[in-house]
C-alpha cells in the first residue's frame, strides 16, 4: 500500500524459467486487473510491466510459470519512479507580452523524491541542447523566475529526481511577444469621407509573431467641440477581411 502516488516497475529479469507478472487491486476474490505482462522482452521469458500507483490503494503482484508448471529461481525486481510535476503556469501554447516570466508547477509528492530538473530552451526535445537554463532544484521550489533576452517560441521542461530512477520529462511550449500589433485603415482612409450608411469599416491588422485573432473597432463623432464614443465592436472571425459594418 503506498504512501504517495508514483509509478510502479515491475520485472523479472534473470529469472531462470518462464515468468509472467500481473498486478491487481482489491481483495482476494474480488480482484480488478491493472496491468499483465508475458514475454516482454520478446522471444526471452522475463517479463515487465509497469503502471501508476496511488496513494492509499492496496495493490497485489502475482508471479506465474507459464507453461508447464515446476518454476525455478525467480529474480524479482520492484522498484518506483516518480511522477513528474504537475506543470501550472504558464499554461501550454500560451502567448505572454513580457519577457519576464515566473514557471510554476505542483508537487507530485513522490515517495524517494529529491527535487526537480528545470531546463528551458527553444527545441521540443528536453534533451537537445543548448538550454537557456539547466538547473537542479530542491523539493520545496515550485516556481521559478527567468528574464528572456528576446522575443520567441520556447519550451520548458521538468522532471523529478529521486534516490532512484528520474520521472520522465513533461514539456510545455510558450510565446514571448512583446511587439505590439500594427493596424492600417483600409477604408475609410484617414480624413477620408464615406457616404453610405451602413458605413462599412476596414482595417489591415498584422502581428508577425502570434497573429491577430481579434481586432475591436471604436466609432465616434464630434460635437460641441469634443469626441463622443459612440459604439464598438469586436470581430473575432478573419474569413471575410476585418471590418465591421456601421450604421
Amino acid at each position: 500500500t503506498p504512501s504517495g502516488n508514483f509509478h510502479l516497475v515491475v520485472d523479472t529479469s534473470g529469472s531462470n524459467y518462464d515468468t509472467v507478472v500481473a498486478a491487481f487491486t482489491g481483495s482476494r476474490g474480488n480482484l480488478t486487473e491493472v496491468a499483465c505482462d508475458d514475454d516482454y522482452y520478446g522471444g526471452g521469458s522475463a517479463s515487465h510491466t509497469e503502471f501508476d500507483v496511488s496513494s492509499g490503494i492496496t495493490y497485489s503482484i502475482a508471479v506465474m510459470d507459464w507453461g508447464a508448471p515446476g518454476g525455478g529461481n525467480l529474480q524479482l525486481q520492484i522498484y518506483a519512479i516518480p511522477n513528474p510535476p504537475n506543470l501550472l503556469s504558464p499554461a501550454d501554447n500560451a502567448a505572454l507580452n513580457s519577457r519576464t516570466v515566473s514557471f510554476d508547477w505542483q508537487n507530485p509528492n513522490s515517495p524517494g523524491q529529491t527535487g526537480y530538473i528545470f531546463r528551458l530552451s527553444q527545441n521540443s526535445n528536453p534533451n537537445a541542447s543548448p538550454w537557456l537554463v539547466n538547473v537542479t532544484l530542491n523539493n520545496s521550489d515550485l516556481s521559478y523566475t527567468h528574464t528572456f533576452t528576446a522575443d520567441g517560441t520556447y519550451y520548458w521542461h521538468m522532471r523529478t529526481n529521486s534516490s532512484g530512477p528520474s520521472s520522465s520529462w513533461v514539456t510545455q511550449s510558450l510565446v514571448v511577444d512583446t511587439v505590439n500589433p500594427t493596424d492600417t485603415f483600409v477604408f475609410p482612409v484617414q480624413n477620408g469621407y464615406a457616404n453610405t450608411n451602413p458605413v462599412v469599416v476596414q482595417v489591415s491588422p498584422s502581428d508577425d509573431r502570434t497573429g491577430v485573432t481579434q481586432v475591436q473597432f471604436f466609432a465616434g463623432y464630434w460635437r460641441d467641440g469634443v469626441w463622443d464614443w459612440y459604439d464598438s465592436f469586436v470581430d473575432n472571425n478573419p474569413s471575410d477581411g476585418w471590418n465591421w459594418s456601421w450604421s
